[in-house]
């Protein structure tokens, strides 16, 4: 996440002191409460059975089983977005003027109407979802040549799509096939 300052300036939002904030969820021992990130994470140690590492790759489930309980993929993506708000409102002394959330270009209406709802159940009203820039992203690769695979996508290298790390979409011309290895 990041803060644009009124002059134009940037500033990432730090999460315990890091730029990132996994997007795991965890439901506390008491069932009251969703931890977020790495507080998620240190708790699924303990209880593995109430840890959701990635909610938006359950975002067609609908609901997710955490511990006993099913909970809405959109409450579960709400948990984290409203970590980011609460973090901004901390760093700004105040609510952010607007919010712009991505969303990967394959998600169609029906994901993106999750990932708004699940910034409303999180305090954040009228968000601009920043779609259309992955659009002109393909447009762009296809005129040169080149293509996208996006996770999930048959193109996308089976080797890839369970890994942690693996990168949310490939670019690549010609055929997807193993990595070439470069050669200092």
């Amino acid at each position: 996440a990041v803060v644009c300052q009124p002059d134009g300036r940037t500033r990432p939002v730090l999460f315990d002191g890091f730029p990132l904030l996994p997007s795991s969820v965890c439901v506390s021992i008491d069932g009251g409460e969703l931890l977020v990130g790495r507080e998620a994470a240190h708790s699924a140690r303990v209880y593995p059975e109430r840890f959701e590492p990635y909610p938006k790759r359950r975002i067609d489930d609908g609901t997710v089983l955490l511990g006993t309980e099913e909970y809405p993929v959109a409450q579960l993506i709400a948990a984290v977005l409203g970590r980011v708000r609460a973090e901004v409102v901390r760093m700004m002394g105040g609510e952010p003027g607007s919010v712009v959330l991505t969303h990967p270009a394959a998600w169609g209406g029906r994901r993106r109407a999750v990932l708004l709802d699940a910034a409303r159940r999180a305090g954040l009203e009228g968000p601009e979802l920043l779609g259309p820039v992955a659009d002109r992203v393909l447009e762009r690769c296809a005129a040169v040549g080149m293509g996208v695979a996006f996770q999930g996508e048959p193109a996308y290298p089976a080797r890839l799509a369970g890994t942690e790390d693996a990168p949310p979409l490939l670019f690549y011309r010609g055929e997807v096939g193993p990595p070439r290895r470069r050669v200092a």
